[in-house]
């Protein structure tokens, strides 16, 4: 078996520190200045907030073209956008901001990001709290960001995933640390930008942690009614009507890793019925009832499970339900797993260090570039890429929860 030296705490703090400001620093200087077509639809959303165009906020969900007129206006070579499906709160928050030009809005969201998922790497471990040396923990996320296309288009689009993340991690964090209503208000305010976190409550329920559940849900409420107040009803009827959209819909496309599109795809390859017109584009279809069906039944046995066999272990309920619930989500983009990323390195707490290290090495490997770009050349007649990335997620929830797991003793 495999040991790793252990540092003087002093020395490996500082260690780690380096590794983490090096990381940091080239990170920033390779994304700095530069024009993030994900965080651009919130700098867009707070310009129309701003100047009373609140029925154009949600307008570009399936009609892109309806902002192209102010996307124009910055005349930026690069200047592209994906539509706002963020609740209304988070454009009022962005309309004082967006009379800054857009790089000096989008440079501060890099710099913060990029903070947070440093700081992630270290709430993750703590969150975990493996029988490895901090700086093995370290330097095993730090290749992984680096390998994966998951980091890489989260940084590219600045996605406001990166802060989902952090939050998420963050509550764990407190959870695990026994500050019950710090991590509820952290897990709330994560669900406050993206829902699906929302399902990770379930960890305090069943832990019969009432404070931190009672916490997060009055914490949602705080910030559900503050959303209402300053961006009015109608909003929120334009949000809803552009979830109900989208969850209405497969969408298939390379970067959507999520079970929906997997079955659909393979009943194409099993019947031969075509998806479109090859090479395939994006391609979203209305959602079948056996398609729904199929997804739900998947979400509820794969949440028995991993309940029943990760009993009593957190971090591993964790990880478990992060990966179901992207899963099980209308749009799971390939960014959306960047929590599992980050907790990842677990697995030197369940299994052999020889074998822990192999999974890093395939994960790595079967979500880089690399990887994405072969599969883009094979089986034409789906988005193989989407393919390969569910399945790994499907695999990494199989090999986690197939059988009891408990810590292994080094």
């Amino acid at each position: 078996m495999i040991q790793f030296p252990s540092l003087p705490t002093k020395m490996e703090h500082a260690l780690c520190a380096v590794l983490l400001l090096a990381w940091a620093l080239v990170s920033v200087t390779t994304y700095w200045n530069s024009w993030p077509p994900d965080l651009s639809a919130l700098y867009l959303a707070g310009r129309f907030y701003a100047s009373g165009q609140h029925d154009l906020i949600y307008s570009a969900i399936g009609n892109l073209p309806a902002w192209q007129a102010e996307l124009d206006r910055f005349e930026h070579p690069d200047a592209a956008t994906f539509p706002y499906l963020y609740p209304p709160l988070w454009a009022v928050l962005a309309a004082p901001f967006s009379a800054l030009p857009p790089t000096y809005f989008f440079n501060g969201f890099y710099a913060l990001h990029i903070t947070m998922i440093a700081a992630s790497i270290i709430l993750a471990y703590r969150v975990v709290r493996p029988q490895i040396p901090l700086y093995v923990w370290t330097v095993a996320s730090l290749c992984l960001l680096q390998v994966s296309l998951i980091l890489e288009l989260a940084l590219l689009h600045n996605q406001m995933q990166i802060s989902v993340a952090f939050l998420i991690i963050l509550s764990f964090e407190r959870y695990k640390s026994g500050a019950f209503m710090a991590a509820g208000a952290a897990l709330a305010l994560a669900a406050s930008l993206k829902l699906v976190p929302a399902v990770l409550g379930l960890i305090f329920l069943i832990d019969r942690r009432y404070i931190a559940a009672l916490a997060s849900l009055s914490a949602g409420l705080i910030l559900l009614g503050a959303s209402i107040v300053l961006a009015g009803g109608a909003l929120h009827v334009d949000f809803l009507d552009s979830l109900q959209m989208v969850s209405g819909r497969v969408s298939i496309e390379p970067i959507n890793w999520n079970l929906e599109s997997l079955v659909v795809q393979i009943r194409s390859l099993i019947t031969g019925d075509p998806l479109g017109q090859i090479p395939l584009s994006t391609i979203r279809i209305p959602k079948p009832a056996w398609v729904a069906i199929t997804n739900y039944a998947l979400l509820l046995g794969g949440i028995a499970l991993l309940l029943h066999r990760a009993k009593g272990q957190m971090p591993l309920q964790l990880m478990g339900l992060v990966l179901i619930s992207t899963l099980a989500a209308p749009l799971a983009w390939i960014y959306h797993y960047l929590t599992v990323l980050l907790l990842l390195p677990m697995v030197f707490r369940y299994v052999q260090t020889g074998r822990a290290l192999a999974i890093l090495v395939v994960f790595g490997a079967a979500s880089s570039i690399h990887a994405f770009e072969l599969m883009g050349r094979i089986a034409p007649q789906v988005h193989a890429q989407s393919i390969l990335g569910t399945g790994l997620m499907i695999a990494l929830f199989v090999m986690l929860f197939a059988k009891p797991i408990k810590p292994i003793a080094r």
